[in-house]
C-alpha cells in the first residue's frame, strides 16, 4: 500500500476510535421500581433485576415488590411513590444490591414501622459497600443513618439514607438495621452516582488505531533511508 493511503487508513482508524468514546452509564441514575426495565408489578419476589441508562442493578433478600394498593388499610408514605421495596417479614434481613458497573453514592428513601411508640428512638440503616467480593471487614465504604424519632401520630419512621464513595468506587451494597429499633424497613428511590469509563470496544479500536499509526511510521522510516 502507498504512503499515502497508509496515512488515510491510520488517519480513518483513529477517528473512528474516537467517535465511539462513549461513557458506561456515567451521571446519575435513579431506580424507582417504575423507570426500568423489565416492567415489575406488585408482587414481585426479589432477586429483582433492573435496568436503566445502561446500569443494571439486582437486589437480592427477602423483599419483594408491593404498593399501596398490596394492603388492605392503604397508607400513604411521603417519600414513596408508586412501587417500592417491601420486607416479606419482620425479622431484621439484608438487603443485597448488586451492580453492573462501579458507583461511587448511593441514597434511597426508607420508612419503618413506628409501632404506635410516643418518641420512640429513630431507626438505624447500615449500609456497607464492597468492590466484587462481600468480605468480613472487607468494606470499601460503610455509613449509618437514624430516622428522625416517631411520635404517637405517626405510622412509619422516613428518612434518607446516603453513603457516599469519598472518591472510592463500589459495586455491591448491604443494607439493614441496626441497634434497637424496628427491624423490618420498606424502600424507595435508590439513586446513584456512577464512574465514566470506555467500553472495551473502545479500548480496542484505540489498540488498532494505535497499531495502524505505527505502522505507518515505520513504513515512513525505512522509505526516507
Amino acid at each position: 500500500m502507498s504512503l499515502p493511503n497508509l496515512q488515510r487508513l491510520s488517519t480513518s482508524i483513529a477517528i473512528l476510535a474516537f467517535s465511539f468514546v462513549v461513557p458506561a452509564s456515567a451521571g446519575t441514575v435513579t431506580f424507582n421500581f417504575d423507570n426500568a426495565t423489565p416492567t415489575l408489578s406488585a408482587g414481585n419476589s426479589a432477586p429483582i433485576t433492573q435496568t436503566i441508562a445502561g446500569l443494571t442493578a439486582t437486589f437480592s433478600g427477602a423483599y419483594s415488590v408491593q404498593d399501596n394498593s398490596s394492603y388492605n388499610s392503604p397508607y400513604v408514605i411521603p417519600t414513596f411513590s408508586g412501587l417500592y421495596l417491601n420486607p416479606n417479614g419482620v425479622d431484621r434481613t439484608i438487603l443485597e444490591i448488586d451492580f453492573s458497573a462501579p458507583i461511587s453514592y448511593l441514597s434511597f428513601s426508607f420508612a419503618g414501622p413506628a409501632y404506635g411508640a410516643f418518641d420512640y428512638v429513630g431507626q438505624i440503616i447500615n449500609i456497607n459497600a464492597y468492590q466484587d467480593l462481600v468480605v468480613s471487614g472487607g468494606e470499601v465504604r460503610s455509613s449509618n443513618t437514624t430516622a428522625p424519632s416517631a411520635t404517637w401520630s405517626d405510622t412509619f419512621q422516613t428518612g434518607t439514607a446516603i453513603l457516599d464513595g469519598g472518591g472510592a468506587t463500589f459495586n455491591i451494597v448491604q443494607i439493614e438495621t441496626a441497634g434497637t429499633g424496628p427491624s423490618a424497613f420498606l424502600a424507595d428511590n435508590f439513586v446513584v452516582n456512577t464512574q465514566s469509563a470506555p467500553e472495551p470496544a473502545t479500548l480496542s479500536l484505540f489498540s488498532i488505531a494505535g497499531l495502524a499509526g505505527l505502522g505507518f511510521a515505520r513504513r515512513r522510516h525505512v522509505s526516507l533511508r
